[in-house]
């Protein structure tokens, strides 16, 4: 279910009006790349305002990515930091959306459509400066390699590799026993930002 954020002291308007615009951002980037899937998930992917007494509301509600009232104002949560993080997933709209939530709080963010593009990627970057701190697996890609596939061959590559598994099947035996599987963190969708932000500081802190 969407979940509504209102305006209040802790937390400015303006702070509001830019996570709302990465919402907005995605759903027209839907909509000119892939209306079919846009129209599928137009249900799924609705931002509103509206005016009321007590501020202004902002509801949304999109697969990968939610907001809720506990979120800490973005003007505190854009420290820079030294990781990058790969996103792995099949839709350029959930990609993309990440990609500009984790720029907010201070992330080098690269991303794949794949398991195949993922574990490329990962290999390049081993040899830079900066290889990748934390991979963001979607568990299902259709006609492509998953998160559980991907996983195990990650791990062959390097065996400290830290991994979150992402999905919107939270009954999913991996998703259950992620750990297990390999990954060192989970992410049902749809999840908030604060819950993005914790799970990434969570894995990133693990040995």
């Amino acid at each position: 279910m969407a979940q509504t954020i209102m305006s209040a002291n802790n937390k400015s308007v303006s702070d509001l009006i830019l996570e709302n615009q990465l919402l907005r951002d995605t759903l027209a980037e839907l909509e000119n790349n892939s209306p079919n899937k846009a129209a599928e998930l137009n249900n799924k992917a609705l931002v509103t305002e509206s005016q009321t007494k007590s501020g202004t509301n902002y509801n949304s509600n999109l697969p990968g990515l939610t907001q809720n009232s506990d979120m800490e104002p973005l003007s505190s949560r854009t420290q820079p930091t030294a990781y990058k993080v790969l996103v792995m997933d099949d839709e350029s709209a959930v990609r993309n959306l990440l990609k500009r939530a984790l720029t907010k709080l201070g992330y080098k963010v690269l991303q794949a459509v794949d398991g195949k593009q993922t574990l490329k990627i990962y290999k390049e970057e081993q040899l830079s400066d900066e290889p990748v701190a934390v991979v963001i697996m979607d568990l299902t890609i259709p006609d492509g390699m998953g998160g559980e596939e991907a996983i195990k061959k990650l791990l062959e590559i390097d065996p400290e590799a830290k991994a979150i598994v992402s999905s919107g099947y939270s009954t999913s035996a991996v998703m259950s026993n992620f750990y297990e599987h390999g990954f060192k963190g989970v992410l049902s969708k749809p999840y908030t930002l604060t819950e993005l932000k914790q799970t990434l500081e969570r894995v990133l802190n693990t040995n």
